[in-house]
């Protein structure tokens, strides 16, 4: 895709186009902590026209460009809350996070590094799935694995909702 320069100097994409984007994060090696990729793959595996699925570890820079072309994103990550007891989906606006500088943030912050380099971000969701147990391994505990079922659904009307 060709790409011009703004005022600043930095690239900006040409106007977005109808691209949904999911993107799961989390450490599949802390069990629960691995639900984000698994929404991800399974939201893939539906090959929805029009939508993109990313799995990751974490939230990647490299990640603007993709989002700079999209119209809507969805961010899947696990929660340890106390209090959470349900998927939870939440509104993302661009912000910068005062995260640590081993980590890039999050969907906040992604979104933030869109709009600077790229001067648009999509509307953007923050699909948040209860982690059980967050100890090392690599299964998901049943529980969490049905909400990752009951999450895909929520996604999926998500990115296909006009």
């Amino acid at each position: 895709m060709e790409r011009s320069e703004g005022a600043s100097g930095h690239p900006v994409a040409p106007r977005a186009c109808g691209l949904r984007v999911v993107i799961g994060y989390g450490n599949e090696l802390r069990r629960d902590d691995g639900a984000g990729p698994w929404v991800a793959r399974a939201v893939a595996a539906r090959e929805l026209p029009g939508v993109v699925a990313l799995d990751a570890h974490q939230l990647l820079p490299e990640m603007a460009e993709v989002l700079a072309d999209a119209r809507l994103a969805v961010f899947v990550d696990a929660t340890v809350a106390q209090d959470a007891t349900g998927v939870a989906v939440e509104p993302v606006e661009p912000r910068l996070d005062q995260g640590s500088v081993s980590h890039f943030g999050g969907p906040g912050a992604l979104l933030a590094m869109t709009r600077h380099i790229y001067r648009r971000c999509p509307r953007a969701w923050l699909v948040t799935v209860p982690a059980h147990d967050v100890a090392l391994g690599e299964s998901m505990t049943p529980a969490t694995r049905a909400l990752c079922e009951a999450a895909v659904r929520m996604v999926v009307q998500l990115v296909t909702d006009p």
